[in-house]
């Protein structure tokens, strides 16, 4: 067996037994560490394919990879700079070419040859000849030619290439030692890990990590530097760059936890031990890691089934999806009063607000209707919201608990690790998901949070 084959069987063994001890420690769905890593890195059998003479012609003494683009294609436009950088970087292996799609005009190809200062040359698929030998339907994509006697062969191709493909071809070019093309320190973003990692990839994309920026994005908040620091990958360490809202980095990505390169760079960092430079105290509710792992289950999209999966990442789309570590952990609730000993100015303020009356905006039916109550009234323990009316403290309203969550540890032994204090400190996320939990769209279009807010602290002020 070659070298490169039992390395390849090793690396993979360790990978098998990794995954079922993840699979025992963390109770994760079953599934396999990087599971597609034989694909990437094995060397099929070449594929003859009778290419176009404009193209075999310039495959002489060693590899070429044939870069199909269009000059005014998007996706081609991103992944350009990676092969223009790869044309040099990889000169001693390989050479590059550029072959255009039939549409494109001379012009266009000429302003984009200029655009990028691409140093390789590029022909024009005039004739589509290259299209019909390949059977590539779409831009951009790369083969990987070779000479071999009178015939030129095809070793491997990316149909898309991807941004980040760069690193899978550098591993493809060096079967001896494949993960030596990371460097230390590196990002290379989830487009290179997916590549084998398959199974952690789309188990990713199903979770609030997958969705980070977008979240922020969406809240114009993607220009704020306090926000986006912790819903994108290696910013201000050479990885993310503000303003880049289409970075491979954009989002709480596999090295946000693995570190750069994780840890196929050699520099082995255990996960576990990242994750509270986010999820501080300010930044969610409770956490500890043991509570987090289950929401991070790095196979769970091998447990649903496609139609399941789309409504999880609707869900995820639309904001519909449970956030649950912004969820208060479970625990019975002490009630507004046991609250007054120690906060007497803030329960005199909330008793004569619209929290604590808001039972008494449910007539007749609707005060025993408990999706009505949940809404109206803290549960007598927080957790999952109970079905029955008779769990509900409908003698208070809105209490304290509602906002802060459950109280007894807290009266026990006052501090602010055992309840939430929503601070001026306490970021609008925090906020947002408490009080959007009733103050929906659909209920109340008319809310806003920093309205609210304002008047809520305003009220405080003028009661100092």
């Amino acid at each position: 067996m070659p070298f490169q084959k039992q390395l390849l069987f090793f690396v993979l063994s360790l990978a098998f037994l990794s995954s079922l001890q993840a699979v025992a420690e963390r109770n994760w769905s079953t599934g396999n560490i990087a599971a597609n890593t034989a694909t990437v890195l094995n060397h099929p059998e070449p594929l003859s394919l009778e290419l176009p003479e404009q193209v075999t012609s310039q495959v002489t003494d060693k590899p070429v990879l044939v870069f199909y683009f269009a000059p005014l294609c998007p996706h081609c436009l991103a992944v350009t700079p990676e092969l223009v950088g790869l044309s040099s970087e990889l000169a001693d292996q390989i050479s590059i070419i550029g072959v255009s799609s039939g549409a494109a005009s001379q012009e266009e190809v000429s302003a984009f040859v200029s655009e990028f200062s691409v140093p390789f040359p590029v022909t024009i698929d005039t004739d589509r000849s290259f299209a019909q030998a390949t059977g590539i339907r779409s831009t951009p994509a790369a083969l990987l030619l070779e000479r071999r006697g009178d015939e030129v062969v095809t070793l491997t191709g990316w149909v898309p290439w991807f941004d980040g493909a760069g690193t899978v071809l550098k591993m493809f070019l060096n079967p001896q030692n494949p993960f030596s093309v990371f460097e230390e320190n590196q990002y290379v973003g989830k487009t290179v890990c997916n590549a084998c990692h398959t199974e952690e990839g789309a188990s990713w994309s199903l979770t609030h990590h997958g969705i980070a920026y977008a979240t922020i994005y969406f809240a114009d908040r993607a220009d704020d530097e306090e926000c986006v620091g912790c819903h994108v990958t290696g910013m201000n360490q050479g990885g993310f760059v503000m303003g880049d809202h289409r970075s491979d980095l954009a989002g709480v990505t596999c090295e946000s936890c693995h570190s750069a390169g994780g840890p196929h760079d050699g520099v082995r960092v255990d996960a576990a031990t990242t994750c509270e430079g986010c999820h501080d105290a300010e930044h969610s509710v409770s956490f500890t890691v043991e509570r987090a792992l289950p929401h991070i289950d790095h196979y769970l999209a091998n447990t649903l089934s496609e139609s399941e999966a789309n409504e999880r990442w609707e869900a995820l789309r639309q904001g519909r999806a449970e956030r649950p570590m912004l969820a208060f952990l479970e625990g019975p609730n002490a009630g507004s009063e046991a609250c007054r000993g120690c906060h007497e100015s803030e329960h005199t303020r909330w008793s004569t607000g619209p929290h604590a009356t808001a039972m008494g905006s449910l007539t007749g039916e609707l005060s025993s209707d408990s999706s009505c109550v949940r809404c109206h009234a803290t549960p007598v323990a927080s957790g999952p919201l109970p079905e029955s009316v008779t769990d509900y403290r409908t003698d208070e309203g809105v209490g304290c608990e509602s906002c802060h969550g459950p109280g007894v540890a807290h009266v026990a032994e006052p501090n602010v690790s055992n309840i939430l204090s929503l601070g001026d400190s306490c970021p609008e996320c925090v906020l947002n998901e408490v009080c959007t939990t009733c103050h929906t769209q659909g209920w109340d279009p008319e809310w806003d949070l920093n309205t609210r807010l304002g008047t809520i602290r305003e009220s405080y002020r003028s009661s100092e």
